[in-house]
């Protein structure tokens, strides 16, 4: 983590820029900047951060349960957004329903095999008269999905891939080892894995979405979530709304929010969705934000150095829980290939590897909080960052600051 001096921000008081080599770049989170057309808003980030988490259950029995033996902070989070730890273990349908008052469309599900791909998308897609919810699901081992990831890319053109049902082979041959700055490419490109799960959830989308994206329709706002992987498939399905609805004319509004994603799309995509941002911006028809944690390192993959890109806006969350938007990150968000290999070693070492929980229903809270402790100790801080109840809890900070009066003026 850079310390907060190498963070030149607009709002850095005015000696600390003069001092300054660099021209300042982004700003504290203001409240008065967050009502401007495009501005981040605290109550949007919590929400989409809680609908992301939220993706982590179903309405089967047991699902967080057995989650929670090898991931408690995923536990964590849900006891945090449903208020107990009782309460976060009841069906997906009864939480949204509880704490959104929304009414669940349909439970993803697509995992497998299928046509020579691999699958793994779970999440949910829900409504009420205010909102719109499409939400996907993290991945359960970030160590895991890191040392299996693919760097292929695929060309976006999902009016055709949506028919076949994933991306196309020879679009995914061209783009191996991702290709992303290549003349060769003509087409905007895209993560393969991430496209593929993306395109096997676009049935439900069309079916339960779509419909409510009309002129005649209410103002609802569209808010595409996911954490970890989710994320890179939340952020590929925002590209989606964003290129292929006319916002302009809809009263409807896009927002993405992710957290803890890793880059989705190369930058021949990243360029055309800036440039469709900035021309929705002044209407404040669509936002796309996306939630960094101190070294989190998910974010940092796949490489930048072969074409990779973020898309949105940086919301970047401080060691200390300062909520920064869009500082520069030339120094906090790429890592080679090295440092991220020391990190998997690391990660894999017995003494860093915490033991899968056993069933502590009998324990009492503070045993459950000591034990929770002790193994956070035990896993690498790039690692800790990732988890979204670390991601949770500064977020909720700042609404209740805002909520309670806070300017956040300077």
């Amino acid at each position: 983590m850079a310390p907060k001096s190498k963070f030149l921000l607009k709002d850095s008081p005015p000696e600390v820029i003069q001092a300054s080599d660099g021209a300042p770049k982004g700003r504290s989170y203001n409240a008065s900047y967050a009502k401007q057309p495009g501005g981040v808003r605290v109550d949007d980030l919590v929400v989409g951060m809680k609908l992301a988490s939220l993706a982590i259950t179903d309405n089967k029995p047991k699902t967080l349960k057995n989650t929670a033996k090898s991931n408690p902070w995923q536990e964590e989070a849900m006891t945090m957004i449903a208020g107990s730890r009782e309460a976060a273990h009841k069906p997906l349908s009864e939480l949204l329903k509880t704490l959104f008052n929304l009414d669940v469309d349909c439970v993803i599900d697509v995992s497998g095999i299928k046509q020579g791909r691999a699958l793994d998308t779970q999440g949910f897609i829900a409504h009420n008269d205010e909102m719109i919810v499409l939400s996907y699901r993290c991945t359960t081992s970030a160590l895991d999905w890191i040392t299996n990831l693919s760097t292929t890319s695929s060309e976006w053109e999902p009016d055709v891939d949506i028919e076949l049902g994933h991306a196309g082979w020879c679009s995914c041959i061209l783009g191996y080892g991702c290709l992303g700055g290549s003349d060769q490419v003509k087409k905007p490109r895209v993560h393969t894995g991430f496209y593929n799960n993306f395109i096997h959830s676009t049935p439900m989308i069309l079916e339960h979405i779509k419909p409510l994206l009309t002129e005649t329709e209410k103002p609802r706002k569209l808010y595409v979530c996911g954490h970890s992987l989710g994320a890179g498939i939340a952020t590929l399905a925002a590209i989606y709304f964003l290129l292929e609805f006319e916002w302009e004319l809809l009263p409807q509004k896009l927002i993405m929010v992710t957290a803890g994603s890793p880059r989705a799309c190369t930058n021949s995509m990243g360029k055309i969705v800036k440039e469709r941002l900035a021309e929705l911006r002044p209407m404040d028809k669509a936002f796309f934000c996306r939630i960094v944690l101190n070294e989190d390192v998910v974010s940092k993959v796949p490489p930048s150095g072969i074409g990779y890109t973020h898309v949105g806006r940086l919301v970047y969350i401080t060691k200390d829980g300062e909520i920064l938007i869009n500082p520069s990150n030339d120094h906090i968000l790429d890592a080679d290939d090295v440092e991220i290999q020391k990190l998997i070693v690391d990660s894999q070492k017995p003494e860093q590897r915490p033991e899968e929980e056993n069933d502590d229903s009998s324990s009492t809270l503070k045993e459950r909080n000591e034990k929770y402790e002790k193994m956070l100790k035990m896993i690498p801080g790039p690692f800790k960052d990732h988890m979204p109840d670390f991601y949770l809890q500064p977020l909720v900070r700042l609404f209740e600051k805002e909520k309670n009066g806070a300017t956040f003026e300077k």
